[in-house]
């Protein structure tokens, strides 16, 4: 979606130089604005947020899980070895073995999700901003412009030199009148 910078830069400055006093050939759009007010956007960005809070849950769930079984291994490592409730060297290792068994199995769980979660933000979000594409090229297309840019993918613009079509856009998306 983000356009390379010197891409845009040297398309700007070849432009630049070929139509000094002709019609605004620069056209810019803010796409966080446009997201921001989107109820797709909104209805995408609640359900990843459920999403990554039931992770987060299941990820403590087996922190907590750990962290009891870890606090009953060093109770128990530090009775004398004559106590009744000492464990034996079987039980112990067995108990070493469990904690181990659940700390890689936390591992592997935060690399699933991080992964999952990648992978679910792209398709929630991906078709709200295929819908804002297709409105830019709708704008571009009717106005006349060669091409326009995401603001937010450019160190700098002088915006007395361009058009800013964000409201154009929206209107074309139907989010204002």
């Amino acid at each position: 979606m983000k356009k390379p910078i010197f891409l845009i830069l040297g398309v700007i400055l070849f432009l630049s130089t070929t139509s000094v006093n002709a019609q605004k050939a620069f056209a810019f759009f803010d796409m966080e604005q446009i997201f921001a007010i989107m109820p797709e956007a909104t209805l995408a960005e609640a359900r990843f947020e459920g999403e990554q809070e039931d992770i987060m849950n299941q990820f403590e769930e087996m922190q907590v899980e750990f962290n009891k079984l870890y606090q009953e291994f060093n109770d128990n490592q530090g009775l004398p070895e004559n106590h009744a409730d000492k464990w034996s060297t079987i039980i112990a290792e067995d108990k070493q073995l469990e904690l181990m068994g659940i700390q890689e199995r936390m591992q592997r769980f935060q690399m699933t999700a991080q992964q999952s979660l990648q992978e679910m933000q792209i398709k929630l979000l991906q078709p709200v901003y295929d819908k804002i594409d297709s409105a830019v090229a709708v704008v571009v297309k009717d106005k006349g412009y060669p091409f326009a840019f995401d603001k937010g993918d450019v160190f700098f613009i002088n915006e007395d030199k361009c058009d800013d079509i964000t409201s154009l856009i929206k209107k074309a998306l139907g989010l204002i009148e």
